[in-house]
Formats: C-alpha cells, sequence, structure tokens
C-alpha cells in the first residue's frame, strides 16, 4: 500500500486538486493521498477530503512553524497511521504522467530491502513572464529508467536538485529518524529536507538509488502570485478530442506585460505541447461523477470562477476553434473595462432573437425537441423580452467572473438542459442584470477555424 504526500504552499486549489486526480489517475491502487497545505485559507481545499475518499486534507492555517519539514513530518504521520508501507513525497504543483505509475512500481520493489528511491524527473518549469521556457534533455522514456547508487562523495544538493521525489519503505522511515526523533528536518526546502534524510540514511548504511529519467512537470507558480488582481488571462477548453488537437499561437499583451494563456485538457500530449509554448495547461478528467466531456467543458465555460486560479479577475475566454488576434488588451479594457461582460454579436442572419437561435437548434438537432421546449418554457414565465436586435456569439467572452458568480452558476446549470449554451446567454444577462456590452460582430478580434465535423453535430449524437 502506497501512500502518496502532496504538499503545497500557493493559492492555486486548481494545482492541489490536479495532482490529486493525476496521482489517483495513475496509481493503479493508491492506499492514500495527503495534501498538506500551509496557510491557505480557501475552503474549497476542504472539500476535496468529500470529493476523494481515500485523500487526507490538512490545512495548516500557518500553526506549523518549522517549514515544509513540518509538512512532511505530518504527512509522514497520516500515511504510517493509515497502515501504509511505502510513502512517495512528492514536491510541490506538478503534474505527473503515467511515469508516476513507474515510480510506485520501484516504491514496491524496495519495501523488501533496506533502501529508499530518489526519483531526479526531467522537469519542464513554466515561467509566466514571457521567457521562454527552459531547455530540458528529453533523452530517455520511463522504459529507460537507469537505476545508479547515490554517490555520497557526490554534492547531495546537487544530486537530489531539480524537484526530486522520494520513496521511501515505511520500515526504513521508522528506523531513520534523526537525534530528535523526527524523519525530516525543518527548513523551508522540500530539497534540503530531502537530503538531510538521505545523508543521514547513507551514513547509517542504508542504500539509495536514483531514476533520472522519470518525467514530470513541474509549475512555477511565483510569477503569478505577483499579479495583479485584475491582471487578465486567456483560457481555452479542450476535452474529449472536442475540438482539433491543436493550440492557436498568439501572444496579447495587457499595460506591457504578456497574458497569461491557460489551457483545459485531459490529454497528456496536450500538456507537453503546452509546456512548449509557454502556456499553462490545466488538467482536468472528466470522468469524475459521470459527467461527460462536453458538458464539463461548457462548465468551465461558464463558470469560470470554480476553476481559474484564485488571483485572475478578469478572464478572457477563446473556442479552441479560434485564434484571438488582439495583441493587446489595453484598448478594449480602457473602453469598456468598466463593464462586467463584454460580448459580440452573431453572426448568422437567422439568429436575430433568441427565439430564432432555439429555432436553429431545434432544426440542425443540436438539442432533443424537449430540452429546447424547457428553455423556451423557461423564457416565457420569466417574461423575457427577447428584443435584442441579434442574438450574442458566445465563441469569445471578457467577464469579470468573480463578480457575477450567480449568473455563472445559473448559466452552467441552464447548459446541463440545454447545452448549447447561447441558447441561455442573453436571457440570463437580462434575468441578472449584469452590466454588459455587446460589441458589433465586425469588431471581433477572432479568426474562426472550421472542424472536418462541426463540433455542434456531435454533440446531439452523444452526450
Amino acid at each position: 500500500m502506497i501512500g502518496v504526500i502532496i504538499t503545497t504552499r500557493s493559492r492555486g486549489y486548481i494545482f492541489a486538486k490536479q495532482c490529486i486526480m493525476c496521482c489517483l489517475k495513475s496509481i493503479q491502487h493508491p492506499s492514500h493521498v495527503v495534501l498538506i497545505v500551509d496557510g491557505v485559507k480557501d475552503k474549497r481545499y476542504l472539500t476535496l477530503q468529500n470529493e476523494f475518499p481515500n485523500v487526507i486534507v490538512h490545512v495548516s492555517r500557518n500553526e506549523l512553524r518549522g517549514g515544509i519539514g513540518d509538512l512532511l513530518e505530518l504527512g509522514v504521520q497520516q500515511c504510517l497511521e493509515q497502515g501504509c508501507t511505502t510513502v512517495l513525497l512528492t514536491t510541490d504543483d506538478v503534474v505527473f504522467n503515467e511515469s508516476i505509475t513507474h515510480m510506485a512500481e520501484e516504491c514496491e520493489k524496495a519495501q523488501s530491502e533496506d533502501r529508499a528511491v530518489v526519483f531526479t524527473p526531467v522537469v519542464r518549469t513554466l515561467k509566466l513572464d514571457g521567457t521562454t521556457p527552459e531547455d530540458v534533455d528529453d533523452a530517455g522514456d520511463t522504459q529507460d529508467i537507469v537505476e545508479q547508487k547515490l554517490d555520497t562523495n557526490h554534492s547531495c544538493g546537487k544530486s537530489l536538485s531539480h524537484n526530486c521525489f522520494l520513496g521511501i519503505p515505511a520500515h526504513v522511515l521508522k528506523a531513520n529518524k534523526d537525534s530528535d526523533g523526527q524523519y525530516f528536518k525543518q527548513t523551508d526546502s522540500a530539497d534540503h529536507s530531502y537530503c538531510d534524510w538521505v545523508l543521514r540514511f547513507v551514513e547509517r548504511g542504508g542504500e539509495v538509488f536514483v531514476c533520472k529519467s522519470t518525467r514530470v512537470y513541474f509549475y512555477n507558480v511565483k510569477q503569478w502570485k505577483r499579479v495583479s488582481k485584475n491582471t487578465p488571462c486567456v483560457y481555452t477548453i479542450n476535452l474529449g478530442g472536442y475540438e482539433e488537437q491543436t493550440i492557436r499561437e498568439h501572444t496579447t499583451h495587457y499595460r506591457d506585460r504578456i497574458v497569461d494563456r491557460l489551457y483545459f485538457t485531459d490529454d497528456f500530449e496536450m500538456v507537453e505541447k503546452c509546456f512548449k509554448l509557454n502556456i499553462a495547461p490545466l488538467l482536468v478528467f472528466p470522468d469524475q461523477h459521470n459527467v461527460s466531456c462536453k458538458v464539463l467543458q461548457r462548465t468551465i465555460k461558464t463558470a469560470p470562477h470554480h476553476y481559474l486560479p484564485w488571483f485572475y479577475n478578469v478572464s478572457v475566454y477563446v473556442d479552441g476553434n479560434c485564434l484571438l488576434t488582439l495583441d493587446s488588451l489595453d484598448s478594449l479594457l480602457d473602453t469598456y473595462g468598466a463593464h462586467d461582460c463584454i460580448c459580440y454579436e452573431h453572426p448568422a442572419a437567422p439568429r436575430e432573437t433568441v427565439r430564432r437561435e432555439l429555432r436553429v437548434i431545434e432544426r440542425g438537432r443540436y438539442e432533443t425537441p424537449e430540452n429546447v421546449q424547457k428553455i423556451r418554457q423557461t423564457l416565457k414565465d420569466a417574461g423575457f423580452l427577447d428584443i435584442n436586435p441579434v442574438v450574442t456569439e458566445t465563441n469569445m467572452l471578457i467577464r469579470r467572473h468573480h463578480d457575477i458568480k450567480a449568473f455563472s452558476d445559473e448559466w452552467s446549470q441552464m447548459i446541463r438542459v440545454c447545452v448549447r449554451d447561447q441558447a441561455s446567454f442573453d436571457y440570463l444577462l437580462w434575468k441578472h442584470k449584469i452590466n454588459y456590452v455587446r460589441l458589433p460582430y465586425k469588431d471581433k478580434p477572432v479568426k474562426a477555424f472550421r472542424h472536418k465535423n462541426p463540433h455542434c453535430r456531435r454533440l446531439c449524437r452523444k452526450r
């Protein structure tokens, strides 16, 4: 039974959830995952324990003063109390692919031996300040792991740098406490804490093996912490191959700073593509709670405040089959930034009103007649006048998403009735009295690309 410890001091709830989901998906039968959050008051962390039954969440709220060493200490105690025979210690804010399975296998091999395993990963550090990600050696893969014994004459700090992982059998942990009865040194650095443990273990005659070609993606979120709350981000969603497996590349600035780009995906190959383009990939797995890819894709689109990192207040949503052509957001936000939502007219002639949009949905079989009728009845019962000169196209939206949460939550519920989100968007703007501006289609800074199979027709076939 393997216990996995994830520690974080960032305020990125989505990253912590992402780590847990990747871990549970990649290890066949993890006994427990312990998430230790240091000094964070975000209550959403506590919901992870209810969402994932074999996950233990502890929010320290700054009562631990020993740095990450105390966090590791707490995580180890939790794993041992649950009867874990091996403990895998990870580093902060990472996303792993199938190579985490190799880590679990190596940890299981070490259970019958008095040894520990250090995983020194191939790391891609994501920088969101406009610089190019560090060039790393991608030679080798998880099938060609080369194990070597740690050279005790070599600098341990150098050997265990680059955000290593540490796999330790429980009996080895218990036999290798320091003079104070602690497992790990009280320090602010995971590398230093791991290094102290390894040196003590080696001095007592233990063997440590290093695996150098495990692939791990590491999020450097330090750049993100320094941004203003009103700094916008651009995000795109592509789940279940809904859009083409192509990332539209364009750099947009705001106040002379490159705007962060985020890409929601459930495909590890797209994660690697994102890192090469300096885009932040956010892994989400639609199979949670039997939610389909298409519904989850629209849920993230309609309610971004539940999925985007907390420090973004302004978000620019762009469909996966569209390219945002703006070089700068300055003019647009300076002119219309006081509005909670900036949207654009739909170019198609038959869609002057929401009711005509509903007829297009029926004729195109983009939704069932029963669900379309439910939307139509909702609009009628609410007294929606539907007097806009043209319906809104929602393939690009600029929103102050933290200021319109009630609107977004109801929109995400209505797309479960009619998955075509344009059917309910204008009505909800009216219902929630959203301060919005709808601009002419000719002014939309987006270039759309058509698919071989129109995405809307796929919706009707399989939900």
